[in-house]
This record gives structure tokens, C-alpha cells and sequence, in this order.
């Protein structure tokens, strides 16, 4: 009982840090807007761009291969 424990706070562990990986995309995306709006740089709108589009993109990745593992315990 202990491991499925273990397993359930793992996932809630990655669950949670891909929540907060997309709250701060969402902030960059929002920076990237404003920055745009008020006509400033480009090139550093696209830096955001790129790198909020690859934290949602790993964060994404990681909690669905969590709920996947996770889905497959819960079958066992």
C-alpha cells in the first residue's frame, strides 16, 4: 500500500509543477502581448515565445506521461 501511496504523491507532484509550468507560460504569453501592443522588440517577444512554448511543451509532456504511468498502476 505503501508504493501506491508513493505513486498517487508523484503524480500530484508532477501534476501540480506542470500546473505552475503552464501559469508561467501564461504569464509569458501575456508579456509577449503587452510587449507587441506597445511596439517594442520583436526578436525578444520571439525569445519569449520560444521559451514559453517549450516549458508548456515539456510540462505537457511530463504530465501526460505522469497520468499515463499513473493510469496504468491504478489498473493493477
Amino acid at each position: 500500500m505503501a508504493n501506491r501511496i508513493d505513486i498517487k504523491a508523484h503524480a500530484a507532484a508532477e501534476l501540480n509543477a506542470a500546473a505552475s509550468a503552464l501559469q508561467q507560460a501564461h504569464l509569458l504569453f501575456t508579456l509577449i502581448e503587452s510587449t507587441i501592443a506597445a511596439g517594442g522588440e520583436l526578436t525578444q517577444a520571439k525569445t519569449l515565445a520560444h521559451i514559453g512554448a517549450e516549458l508548456a511543451c515539456n510540462y505537457g509532456n511530463r504530465a501526460e506521461d505522469e497520468a499515463a504511468g499513473f493510469e496504468e498502476s491504478d489498473r493493477a
